[in-house]
């Protein structure tokens, strides 16, 4: 059995890394706060109210348990901002499995550290998890990611094993 994606946020990004991570043809879940959106992406296939004008295939769904969205996933994207970082982390931390490559897209910095917010936070999981993290950044834009439009991702993290996993995952032609 193929081991599914989790997407952490439902906002314009995550569910454009949804919409792109979908042509492995794996499970991809998006954890998902909002209960319209939510329904949206079930029963529609599009997120009108974050990601217009993106149909998203049948391997997508949505659920409001993060524990599901969690469940068999072997790649963690996390796309939620920055004040919400603890919360998810906290919320998240007993569900990831320890293989599994966290993909953090959260930009920002920590106001007392000056570390990227996602790794200031980080340290609110255990330390089997925070050895996972890998940064995701670089010059793309949400619609041109769902829209097979070139782009460029950076990754950045210490444990070779998660950055290669999802470098193979975020690898495509565009």
């Amino acid at each position: 059995m193929k081991r599914s994606i989790s997407i952490i946020g439902a906002g314009n990004v995550g569910t454009a890394f949804a919409a792109m991570l979908s042509h492995h043809k794996r499970p991809v879940k998006i954890y998902c706060i909002e209960r319209d959106v939510e329904d949206d992406i079930n029963c529609r296939r599009i997120n009108s109210k974050y990601l217009h004008g993106v149909k998203l295939p049948p391997n997508v769904s949505a659920t409001a348990s993060i524990k599901e969205s969690l469940e068999g996933a072997d790649i963690v994207i996390v796309a939620v901002p920055r004040f919400a970082l603890p919360e998810v982390y906290a919320a998240a931390a007993p569900h990831i499995a320890s293989d599994s490559a966290i993909g953090v897209l959260t930009k920002g910095l920590d106001q007392h550290t000056g570390e990227p917010a996602a790794l200031s936070f980080a340290r609110l999981l255990p330390p089997r998890l925070r050895k996972r993290i890998v940064m995701i950044g670089g010059p793309a834009i949400a619609n041109e990611l769902a829209g097979n439009t070139p782009a460029g991702i950076i990754l950045g993290g210490k444990n070779k094993d998660a950055v290669h996993t999802l470098k193979r995952a975020l690898e495509s032609k565009t």
